[in-house]
């Protein structure tokens, strides 16, 4: 999967800041820490962020 779509953002790239700044978070620790935002929605929302 992560070869053939690279806009996909794999866990390593999820677990980077850059993610946790949409979550308003400044670390993955606190990221996965956080039981109410889904790795779905993380997912999604990055995806969406991107093609914009």
């Amino acid at each position: 999967m992560t070869t053939r779509a690279p806009r996909i953002p794999t866990r390593k790239q999820m677990a980077k800041p850059r993610g946790a700044v949409i979550l308003g978070t400044g670390s993955s620790q606190s990221e996965k820490k956080i039981p109410r935002i889904s790795r779905m929605e993380l997912f999604s929302h990055r995806t969406w962020t991107e093609i914009r």
